[in-house]
């Protein structure tokens, strides 16, 4: 049995509500080629059920990561400091944006 596309989507887009980890990368995602309505058809479903109904939960969860990578990895005097999970680093950069 295939699997279509619709059916794909529609189980991609059902994981993004439930889970940052699969909602992430889709958010950072960039089409790079193949066929570019898929892609814009995947992104515009996105925003519409997944962004828009779930924005409050969505920035809670995000700022609950955020906040327990900080207690991780901490901000101290470090010899080597964390410059993608530490406060301030790449990741902190990648979720404001």
């Amino acid at each position: 049995m295939d699997v279509g596309y619709a059916t794909a989507r529609s189980r991609l887009l059902s994981l993004a509500t439930k889970d940052l980890n699969v909602l992430t990368p889709l958010l950072d995602a960039r089409f790079i080629c193949g066929m570019s309505i898929l892609y814009s058809e995947l992104m515009s479903k996105l925003k519409e059920k997944v962004i828009r109904k779930n924005s409050g939960r969505i920035l809670e969860q995000l700022v609950a990561y955020t906040r327990g990578r900080h207690t991780n990895t901490g901000f101290g005097l470090s010899l080597e400091p964390n410059l993608k999970e530490g406060q301030g680093g790449l990741r902190d950069y990648h979720t404001m944006l």
